[in-house]
């Protein structure tokens, strides 16, 4: 905002300069046709000026350029940020399907468990093999435990 006043001031001050010596040349003058010789003297201020506006372009460019190098730099730098980011989401999504895994071993387990328990309890309903079923047992510990080991 302080940069906008300061520009805004010195613009007031340029157009008040240019109209005071306007006004000062007819005051002293009387007219604008004798004035006319006098006024020529004012080519080499008026180059002067021009070349000054010149160079202030040339600065506006150079410090433009400066300000479009820290932007890429940045970008640069959001880009990294956002590829270490992918990957740690890439990491949470793999530990999120391990997890449900494992949690689906762990119930399928619990409910073979059951199952188990129950025929022991109850052999004259069920079709007891208790061999077949305690290997399944084991094959289900084992899934669990190679879970557990890509969990960790």
């Amino acid at each position: 905002m302080k940069k906008v006043f300061t520009f805004l001031f010195i613009v007031f001050g340029v157009a008040v300069l240019g109209a005071g010596c306007g006004a000062l040349i007819l005051y002293n003058f009387g007219s604008w046709e004798a004035s006319k010789d006098f006024s020529t003297t004012f080519s080499a201020i008026n180059s002067l000026f021009a070349g000054f506006a010149f160079a202030g372009m040339i600065y506006t460019i150079i410090l433009q350029s400066k300000e479009l190098q820290l932007q890429r730099e940045e970008l640069s730098l959001t880009r990294s940020e956002l590829a270490k980011s992918a990957i740690a989401q890439e990491k949470q999504v793999e530990m999120a399907l391990n997890t449900a895994k494992l949690n689906a071993a762990i119930s399928k387990y619990e409910t073979y468990s059951n199952f188990i328990t129950n025929q022991i309890i109850y052999p004259e309903q069920l079709n007891y093999q208790p061999g077949d079923q305690r290997d399944y047992l084991a094959t289900l510990e084992k899934e669990i435990d190679i879970l557990l080991k890509k969990t960790v």
